[in-house]
This record gives structure tokens, C-alpha cells and sequence, in this order.
């Protein structure tokens, strides 16, 4: 090789390692000074009603202030909102399950905070207390600015067998795919709607992994039309039903149940022993009078 190439490829080399020296002092400077781009991160972004959803915020400026908005539509097309404020900690991250918030919708460390601290913008006369909100957008906005976005999907069931069932016994039954020996079961009861309530048996049925029956008590073909003289029996027939089914245990259920629905699965539990737990979402500890036809009281409900 002549002298000549040489000192050209020499000269090529020192240029390289020049420019590659400036790459490396610019990447740290931007670094050292805080200047990154902020970012949010959202986990999981698929994610189960009910179960935790992880926010954070990266590349900030220690001490900048930052907002979070959560909001989603329900539905009856109404959406639901919350937001909250944060200070970035020294290292320039704002977690909702560390910080607190500095103004907002709720108050205190809570992870879940911008979640059930939701409020509904109405479009319409009807608002649901159980509203169904299948997607959720959370926005990240520096000063007033949107800067990201991110978009959680939330799903009510995972890896379940589905079964309908009619005649004495009605309603929809769902039992994990992975049960392969005798497990203890949960009776779903809903309210004063009547029916049952085969979405929230889903959700429990995917979290707890017990099979689960949704069970109508009346408002249904073969079952009182109304909330009145709903007999006991329909819980001792419906626990005889799930104690006949494969990798069932027939003496050890759990009792559900909603407003009227808790009020029953209290009373039931006072009669049938194989009842070993109760879980009561807005129960009376005392029975009430029946609701009739138009909504008019009646003297007895059981």
C-alpha cells in the first residue's frame, strides 16, 4: 500500500472515531440534563376486569409537574373520566402505586386510584352503578399539552367452559378448563332485576378458578315472574345440580350474592351447612318484603 492510501485511510480512521466521540459526549449530556422524551408506560395491555393495571412515567425533569387522565365509554355511551397530578422524583419518574398525587380525582398512594375514582359525563338519562367499560385511554399531558397515549383493553373471561342450563335449575355455568380434580364451587345471585348475571359469574369464574354458576331466582320462564315467595329450595336444587357434575365437591359451596341476591345468600347459608361461605355485595341482614308486579310491595320475598 503507497504512503499516499495510507494516510487517507489514517485520516478516514480519525474521522470516524471523531464524529463517533461526538455521538457518545451529545447522548450523555442529553442524559445527564434530563432532556429525554418523556414516555409512558402502561402494563399489561391486555388486562382482566378487576386485576391491577400498572402506570409510570419516564424522562421527565426531576420536580416536573405532569398529568393523568384515564376515561373510557360505558354502556350506554356515557364516558367516565378521572385525572390526577404529579411530581416527578429526583430520577424523573411519576408511578401512581409510589406517589401521590399532588391534585386530582382521589387522594394518597393507591395504584387503583385513577380507576375507581372514575365519574360518568352523561349523554343520556340512563347511568348504570355497574357500568361495563370495555377500553380504557390513558393520557399522559405536560402543561396543558397531550404528550401520550396508551390504550388498555379490558376482557371477562379466560379459559372457561360455558353452559347453559334450563328447567328447575337455570342460568349459565362456567367451570376453568384446567380443573382436573374435585374443587368447592361459588352460586351467583343477582338482585332485584331478576335473571342472572352471567358477565360478573364470568369475571369471578376467571379470577377465582372455581367453577360457577350464574343462578336465576325468578324473572325468567319457570320461575316466579316476581320478587315474592321466591322458595329456598331454588339454592338447595341448584347446589344438588353443581354436586352432579365432574371434579365438583357436593357439599362445599360459597354464595355469592347482589342487594336482594345478598340477602338471600345470608338467609341460605342460615339453612343449608354445606354453604361455608358468603360474600355479600350491598346485603340486609333482615328480609324485606317482596317487590310485585309495577313495583308494588308485597309481604314476603322467601
Amino acid at each position: 500500500m503507497s504512503k499516499v492510501s495510507c494516510l487517507l485511510l489514517a485520516s478516514w480512521v480519525m474521522a470516524i472515531i471523531f464524529m463517533f466521540g461526538i455521538f457518545i459526549a451529545s447522548c450523555t449530556t442529553t442524559m445527564k440534563g434530563g432532556s429525554m422524551q418523556p414516555e409512558l408506560k402502561v402494563f399489561p395491555q391486555q388486562v382482566l376486569i378487576g386485576d391491577p393495571i400498572s402506570i409510570a412515567v419516564r424522562g421527565l425533569s426531576a420536580g416536573q409537574n405532569v398529568s393523568l387522565n384515564v376515561n373510557g365509554k360505558d354502556q350506554f355511551g356515557n364516558t367516565w373520566s378521572s385525572n390526577a397530578s404529579f411530581r416527578a422524583d429526583g430520577a424523573g419518574t411519576v408511578d401512581p402505586s409510589r406517589d401521590a398525587p399532588v391534585e386530582g380525582s382521589y387522594k394518597g398512594v393507591d395504584q387503583s386510584g385513577l380507576f375507581w375514582s372514575l365519574t360518568p359525563q352523561p349523554v343520556g338519562e340512563m347511568i348504570s352503578p355497574f357500568p361495563i367499560i370495555r377500553s380504557f385511554t390513558i393520557t399522559l399531558s405536560i402543561n396543558g399539552q397531550e404528550i401520550a397515549s396508551q390504550r388498555i383493553d379490558r376482557i371477562g373471561r379466560i379459559d372457561l367452559d360455558r353452559e347453559e342450563i334450563t328447567g328447575e335449575v337455570t342460568g349459565v355455568f362456567f367451570k376453568p378448563k384446567e380443573i382436573i380434580k374435585p374443587t368447592p364451587s361459588l352460586i351467583l345471585l343477582g338482585g332485584s332485576e331478576g335473571g342472572y348475571n352471567e358477565g360478573w359469574a364470568m369475571v369471578i369464574a376467571s379470577k377465582t378458578r372455581l367453577p360457577t354458576l350464574a343462578l336465576a331466582y325468578f324473572g325468567v320462564n319457570g320461575l316466579p315472574r316476581t320478587l315474592q315467595n321466591i322458595p329456598l329450595e331454588t339454592i338447595e336444587l341448584a347446589m344438588a345440580w353443581l354436586g352432579k357434575q365432574p371434579n365438583v365437591v357436593p357439599d362445599r359451596f360459597g354464595v355469592i350474592g347482589a342487594s336482594r341476591g345478598g340477602e338471600l345468600a345470608i338467609l341460605a347459608a342460615s339453612v343449608f351447612p354445606q354453604i361455608k361461605a358468603v360474600v355479600g355485595y350491598t346485603p340486609s341482614g333482615v328480609v324485606w318484603e317482596g317487590i310485585g308486579e309495577g313495583d308494588t310491595p308485597c309481604k314476603f320475598s322467601c
